[in-house]
């Protein structure tokens, strides 16, 4: 066998993986080869190191690794939907201010006109009582007391029940 063939089953090789026939092979060719046993000396040590390196971790390694995993897929799926949160608290308080505001400025409107109202003078309220009385006859709203000094009628529709 040539030496690019052995190097390529030297890992197998050394974890003793391989079949009777291949295995016997390469241990023909590695004690003839002094660069191949190089390479399997040098292969055994790492595998020793390996697992010597590996029984240096604590028996709870995995359990541990597995609980921080889990804490921070936890901690991700609340990111997921902090964004979400933050739309909700930014917009609730401008839907109540732009709410607010609108009643407010209804409210200023009313109290304007309100202050006209009451600069109004009882004459004032007088005439406009007696443009809004109905002439319950004609169904017509009368107003006496025209400019003329005549009565006047303003055809209204007559809706049942109103």
């Amino acid at each position: 066998m040539k030496c690019e063939d052995i190097k390529i089953a030297l890992s197998e090789f050394v974890d003793n993986e391989l079949n009777f026939n291949k295995h016997s092979a390469i241990k023909e060719h590695i004690d003839g080869c002094e660069q191949c046993s190089r390479e399997v000396d040098n292969l055994s040590t790492l595998k020793n190191q390996l697992a010597r390196f590996e029984s240096s971790l604590s028996s709870d390694f995995e359990f541990k690794l597995h609980q921080r995993i889990n804490k921070v897929n936890h901690k991700s799926r609340f990111h997921k939907f902090l964004p979400l949160a933050a739309s909700i608290i930014l917009i609730v308080p401008l839907v109540h201010y732009l709410a607010f505001m609108t009643a407010v400025t209804m409210l200023d409107g009313s109290i304007h006109e309100l202050k006209y109202i009451g600069k109004t003078t009882s004459s004032d309220d007088e005439q406009f009582h007696k443009w809004t009385q109905l002439d319950d006859s004609n169904k017509k709203l009368a107003c006496s007391g025209s400019a003329a000094g005549s009565d006047c009628f303003v055809e209204i529709p007559y809706v049942p029940g109103v």
